[in-house]
């Protein structure tokens, strides 16, 4: 099963995308993180540096997952929702 990746999605380096993840248009995959099984992220969202999603988890739209977050699997993160280290320039 391969990974479906939308329009404009940046991922930075050494980023790790498994089977079956689903990246809405858009989002941002930063520098070092992982994203394991069946993961969603959803559209306008941003994946911090060096985070962890572990198999299952969804993502909602327009969501900042902070720099070393990690979600253990079968999880589920709203909407609109900020979580982890966010760093406000």
């Amino acid at each position: 099963k391969t990974a479906k990746i939308g329009n404009n999605v940046r991922i930075g380096h050494f980023v790790s995308i498994h089977s079956g993840v689903v990246i809405g248009d858009n989002a941002i995959v930063e520098d070092g993180s992982r994203i394991y099984d069946n993961c969603t992220i959803g559209a306008n969202s941003i994946i911090g540096p060096n985070a962890v999603l572990r198999p299952f988890t969804r993502i909602g739209h327009h969501t900042i997952f902070g720099t070393l977050s990690c979600c253990e699997g079968h999880s589920s993160i709203g909407n609109f929702t900020w979580y982890g280290k966010i760093r406000k320039t």
